[in-house]
């Protein structure tokens, strides 16, 4: 898998992505990584079920220029990517704090996400816990 594709954003920041298995007529998946990793590792079994897999690098990781990272910049990466490789409808998935990015591009963009998968996600941390029962 190469690492080091990248592409220019408006703002003037780089994006940093990595395909995995480029054929077009792959059911295609934007992996959205916790804030505390890089690109890798993504399970080798999403080529093999015939899943495209387009993986954008978070805001200050690997290539990606820093951008103080919020869910809302992360829905504007991903369809900037998705617009610069020509891809209208994807599906996106993320484990941990990537579902925070996951629910952000199913809000801010309904119409061209097809399906959203959170792993394992976790809530805003500055919210405070339920009471003990």
């Amino acid at each position: 898998m190469a690492l080091d594709k990248t592409i220019p954003l408006k703002e003037g920041r780089t994006l940093a992505y990595a395909i995995r298995r480029p054929a077009r007529t792959a059911r295609l998946l934007l992996p959205l990584h916790t804030r505390f990793a890089s690109l890798l590792p993504f399970p080798r079994s999403y080529p093999e079920a015939g899943v495209r897999l387009i993986i954008p690098d978070r805001p200050g990781s690997g290539l990606s220029d820093f951008q103080p990272c919020g869910a809302s910049w992360i829905a504007r990466d991903v369809t900037a990517l998705a617009d610069s490789l020509g891809i209208g409808r994807f599906a996106v998935a993320g484990h941990s704090s990537g579902g925070s990015y996951v629910a952000a591009c199913a809000y801010k963009y309904p119409q061209r996400i097809t399906a959203a998968a959170i792993l394992s996600g976790i809530g805003p941390v500055d919210t405070p816990m339920p009471p003990a029962a």
